[in-house]
């Protein structure tokens, strides 16, 4: 008797964790969110936290971003004296890092998909990488899931792509459309992003700022390839979208003389 009704506190137990499907919710309305965040985050300006943890080495700063997505953008961090402690620039193809206290660089002309490949073990493109820390899926991954399913344990959808390379599974919140996690995986490599406290964002101005407003960003999002531990971690704090180009030189990489080159 005894084992039967543990039996059954187990069985109530374990449903107690089954979150019930949604009504109303479809996935279109996702995509939908999607196509919009898309368009509006490929042109924004704003200041955010960089931690990074791999490799040995490990560090975090605050900094700037200007992003003009998918052909340009230049991210910079500073320590507490004002320093310029890390740059990284993309320009179309080309992709440079600079670690001027180290006087140090890194060049690419895969978009920065070797260096993250290296680094992090993320072997996408950085324009892709940074889409991605903003919630918005890569348009290259088309506007449809090969399965949309419901997991009662987590209340979230799941949606599965698949590209030339990778397994996607991209976990979905109904409540709010945003997504909560993904993750993407082959045979040679892995990768998990996953996004914490969503909040309205962001003004500026931008063509559709009107729309934009509605917008929510996931102001925490952490990069965790599971094999090596390797972490690069995202808080965003001030974004805005923005609709005049950039200025040219903004996304010119020069080290200075005397830098080393890093292989």
């Amino acid at each position: 008797m005894e084992k039967i009704a543990l039996l059954f506190l187990l069985l109530l137990a374990s449903c107690a964790h089954m979150y019930p499907e949604p009504q109303g919710y479809t996935e279109n309305q996702f995509w939908q969110e999607q196509g919009r965040r898309r368009i509006i985050s490929q042109q924004f300006s704003g200041s955010l936290y960089l931690s990074y943890q791999g490799q040995g080495q490990q560090g975090a700063g605050k900094g700037q971003i200007i992003a003009d997505i998918p052909g340009q953008t230049r991210m910079e961090l500073r320590d507490p004296f004002g320093r310029l402690h890390y740059l990284a620039v993309l320009n179309g193809k080309k992709f440079g890092v600079l670690y001027p206290q180290q006087k140090r660089y890194f060049q690419d002309s895969e978009a920065g998909r070797f260096y993250l490949k290296r680094m992090v073990g993320f072997d996408r493109s950085f324009p892709k990488l940074i889409a991605l820390f903003m919630g918005a899926v890569p348009s290259d991954l088309g506007n449809r899931f090969s399965s949309w399913q419901w997991d009662p344990r987590r209340g979230l959808y799941r949606g599965t792509l698949k590209d030339r390379e990778l397994d996607w599974q991209i976990f979905v919140d109904p409540s709010n459309s945003t997504i909560k996690e993904i993750r993407g995986s082959s045979h040679f490599s892995s990768f998990e992003l996953q996004y914490e406290r969503p909040e309205r964002c962001c003004g500026g101005t931008a063509v559709n700022a009107a729309v934009s407003t509605h917008l929510l960003l996931a102001k925490s999002v952490a990069l965790v390839e599971p094999k090596s531990g390797h972490r690069m971690g995202v808080e965003w704090r001030e974004v805005e979208w923005v609709s005049k180009k950039f200025p040219a030189r903004a996304f010119l990489f020069r080290p200075p003389p005397g830098s080393e080159r890093l292989d």
